[in-house]
């Protein structure tokens, strides 16, 4: 059993050691699946509208020849901070409240939802030392959000 742990150990280090060595020679293509969260802080007209929000998302993208950097990548966001409370004024009574679908008093929430999706492109500027695949990457990118205020109403 130990001489198998050693061998499979072995076999990992020759074989890290020899795709280093050939990493530093040339251009490598790469291919990568990301996964995120963010915290937001909007601004402009955004922030009149919403407070601080959050996005989870995925993105997959690559690294072609020449070091360029091709990729996409969409978010969805939510979050509760909804400034824009006078949505209901022409539903409620004189007190503010909303009158539900059985006559009785109902909670409500508002929410911010939405989503975004981006192209993106890049380059990485290698400095050729130590290694021809590192550098600076600098990405810019164009896409499309859309966002929707959500109002969940109890009874």
């Amino acid at each position: 059993m130990n001489v198998l742990h050693t061998t499979g150990l072995f076999i990992f280090i020759s074989f890290s050691t020899q795709a280093q060595s050939v990493l530093k020679d040339s251009v490598v293509n790469l291919f990568m699946l990301k996964l995120h969260y963010s915290l937001q802080f909007p601004f402009a007209d955004m922030q009149e509208r919403f407070g601080i929000n959050s996005a989870l998302g995925a993105g997959i993208g690559g690294k072609v020849g020449k070091n360029i950097f091709l990729g996409i990548e969409s978010s969805y966001l939510f979050g509760r901070n909804v400034k824009e409370d006078s949505l209901l004024y022409s539903i409620t009574d004189e007190n503010g409240f909303l009158i539900g679908g059985s006559g009785l008093y109902a909670d409500y929430a508002f929410s911010e939802k939405g989503f975004t999706i981006q192209a993106q492109v890049g380059k990485i500027f290698s400095f050729k030392k130590p290694n021809v695949n590192s550098g600076l990457m600098a990405v810019a990118g164009a896409g499309y959000l859309q966002h929707k205020i959500g109002i969940a109403a109890d009874k």
